[in-house]
């Protein structure tokens, strides 16, 4: 979380020109990721009852369950897409009209800020299922990537964004692009941890392939940025890139103003940054956008303040870095759990929720919607349903004793 936090802070002051920065929200930030790197630190340090005369129980993946499981997943998702679009009268020659896709996206976005559409309970607990299945469907395609045979494979993986890109051409819902890519990754992550005890290599290939995905990502965002608007014309392409930058960087900066013109506050005591279980049981009920209050400073306009204003809001300004440490801590007991004793489902599903609230805290707290807890319970139910455990065939530590005791 600090190398990531620390580049982007300093990405942001590299597109800073014409803003007043009071660096009290940026000092702020980098204060607790430092102290979540040092949670996590102590954290790893922490001894456990796992002794080294004790051969490592190993994963292994049931390869036909994982990808059934992503087929069903998919099937699912894409029929009830389908039967969406249907209901809608959307038929697929609408996706190459661009007219007719700039007045869907522009009666969207109008029903979604203005709340001009209400839905039936039976439309809203569909509309949960689907989202649910939007954002599980690609961890199973994360998971699935790492263990995948051949071209056919590789493709069905990636073949877990199409919803979510026809969710961005018709409602210019970018989040939902966004949140699908980092639980991708987390899948990919928490596979690669199962099988192998460790992250990913940074290798040549992978990281061309990358570059390439990213550059992919960010032309989808663009593009739904052009539906938004409903012009694509010389002027319209400027306007886009001060959006896009706005986009990608406005939160700190919003974050940084609000920290700075904070007075007093009443704690929320982890209403705000679980705010998802609050909105369950009632504590707080979660409005549209979550804050109403914008942030505006030029072309700078955002309602959206980073997970750090949440974790203020909830524990205090001082409360807020010692959570930001125990929760540092808590991810380096799970990344150890991981690396020393891999027995135990619940602290991969820890560690993967961990890098998944790191990917999202740009923006907000991950556990501010119901259907993101709910996809991570479910991570621990699959990843249950698909591992198998066996036993290393030579105790690398000590063979001999082993042999014997066999």
């Amino acid at each position: 979380m600090q190398f990531v936090w620390i580049l982007y802070i300093l990405l942001a002051l590299l597109f800073s020109k014409s803003i007043l920065i009071n660096y009290m929200g940026i000092i702020w930030i980098v204060i607790a990721v430092n102290l979540y790197a040092l949670g996590s630190i102590c954290g790893r340090g922490l001894k456990t009852n796992y002794s080294n005369r004790k051969p490592k129980l190993l994963y292994i993946i049931n390869y036909t369950k994982s990808k059934r499981l992503l087929i069903v997943s998919l099937s699912l998702l894409m029929i009830i897409l389908i039967l969406s679009l249907i209901s809608s009268g959307i038929s697929f020659r609408t996706f190459f009209n661009i007219d007719t896709l700039f007045n869907i996206n522009a009666n969207a976005t109008q029903e979604r800020y203005l709340g001009n559409h209400s839905i039936t309970l039976f439309e809203r607990i569909n509309l949960q299922i689907k989202t649910i299945l939007t954002y599980f469907t690609p961890f199973l395609g994360g998971l699935f990537l790492v263990i995948a045979k051949g071209k056919k494979d590789i493709i069905l993986c990636y073949l877990v964004f199409l919803p979510t890109i026809f969710g961005l051409l018709l409602s210019n819902s970018k989040l939902g692009l966004i949140t699908s890519v980092f639980l991708f990754i987390c899948g990919f992550i928490m596979m690669n941890l199962m099988l192998y005890g460790k992250l990913p290599k940074l290798e040549v290939k992978r990281i061309i392939y990358s570059i390439l995905l990213i550059m992919l990502f960010f032309a989808f965002l663009f593009f739904a940025m052009i539906l938004r608007i409903g012009r694509y014309d010389s002027y319209i392409i400027e306007i886009l890139k001060y959006k896009f930058i706005n986009y990608a960087f406005g939160s700190l900066f919003a974050f940084d103003h609000w920290l700075s013109n904070l007075e007093t506050i009443d704690l929320y005591l982890g209403a705000r940054t679980f705010n998802g279980i609050s909105n369950l049981l009632g504590i707080l009920v979660r409005k549209q956008g979550v804050y109403t209050d914008f942030f505006v400073d030029g072309f700078w306009r955002t309602n959206v303040y980073t997970a750090f204003r949440g974790i203020i809001d909830d524990f205090g300004r001082i409360g807020g870095l010692i959570f930001m440490y125990v929760g540092g801590f808590i991810a380096g007991v799970a990344y150890g759990k991981v690396k020393n004793n891999r027995s135990n489902i619940l602290w991969y599903v820890v560690l993967s929720a961990n890098y998944f609230f790191i990917f999202y805290s740009f923006m907000i707290s991950p556990w501010s919607y119901t259907s993101l807890i709910l996809v991570f319970i479910l991570m621990a139910i699959v990843l249950n349903v698909v591992k198998e455990k066996k036993l290393p065939p030579i105790n690398v530590l000590n063979e001999k004793k082993y042999e014997k005791k066999k």
